[in-house]
């Protein structure tokens, strides 16, 4: 599939203040990578100078044979001159981390018995994770909650999904009518397992479906930040290094 757009958000990085977010360490390139592959990520690869980009996924990491590799892509004419490019930028998102890299070669190959596209593991790559923004998801095992006091009075405990400092979602079970876009709770108490505890205010932002195939999973339902004390704000920080600092351990072993 080409994909030409003019979208910024699409486009390659090529702002020189990302070059703090270039990572170098070989461990921690086949971690990232890795990540993406499990999670069958969408990456776009840009060729011919940024004219022409297709869409594939990152399906597996070899580091044993120095290998990435990504699904073949439908269009035998656009396959073919991929092949033959030169230089590949190579762009995606995760959990709302952008990652891009850039290698000098893909090529044909066969995995599993099927054909798919490999290039060598990059030497290093760019890993955009703005503190600011960015939303760290929750393991399965944690036991982060999120306490809401409803307009009739009562005192509803959601498992929280993921967390930044400007954002949370937690896990609506009951398919809670209260929750509506634009809806507003304040003295919310969010507890972070063994970090701390805190409260904020909160507004829902976005409600939807945990699993659309499957309504009774419950909901997901987003929720901006709207104040926030410094304390807090040092504890959300503190837990999503945490969260990062285990995750980055799975990722590499």
């Amino acid at each position: 599939m080409t994909n030409n757009t003019n979208d910024k958000s699409t486009l390659p990085i090529t702002h020189e203040d990302v070059e703090q977010y270039r990572l170098h360490s070989r461990n921690e390139i086949v971690g990232k990578l890795r990540t993406l592959a499990r999670s069958r990520t969408l990456a776009t690869v840009f060729f011919d100078h940024g004219s022409k980009s297709l869409i594939t996924t990152i399906i597996e990491v070899l580091p044993d044979k120095d290998l990435l590799v990504f699904d073949y892509g439908n269009d035998e004419t656009i396959n073919n001159r991929l092949i033959q490019t030169d230089s590949v930028v190579i762009k995606t998102q995760h959990d709302g981390v952008t990652c891009q890299f850039t290698t000098h070669s893909i090529k044909k190959a066969k995995f599993q018995g099927q054909a798919v596209f490999a290039c060598v593991i990059p030497e290093n790559i760019i890993w955009l994770q703005r503190r600011e923004t960015y939303r760290a998801r929750l393991p399965m095992g944690s036991s982060a909650s999120c306490t809401l006091t409803k307009q009739d009075g009562s005192v509803v405990t959601y498992k929280i999904l993921d967390i930044s400092t400007t954002g949370i979602a937690f896990h609506d079970e009951i398919t809670d009518t209260e929750f509506e876009r634009g809806k507003k709770f304040n003295a919310c108490q969010v507890k972070l397992e063994d970090h701390g505890t805190g409260v904020i205010n909160l507004e829902v932002r976005n409600i939807l479906p945990i699993n659309k195939d499957n309504p009774k999973l419950g909901r997901r339902i987003g929720c901006l930040v709207l104040s926030i004390t410094t304390d807090i704000d040092a504890m959300i920080q503190r837990f999503i290094h945490h969260i990062e600092t285990q995750r980055r351990r799975v990722d590499e072993e």
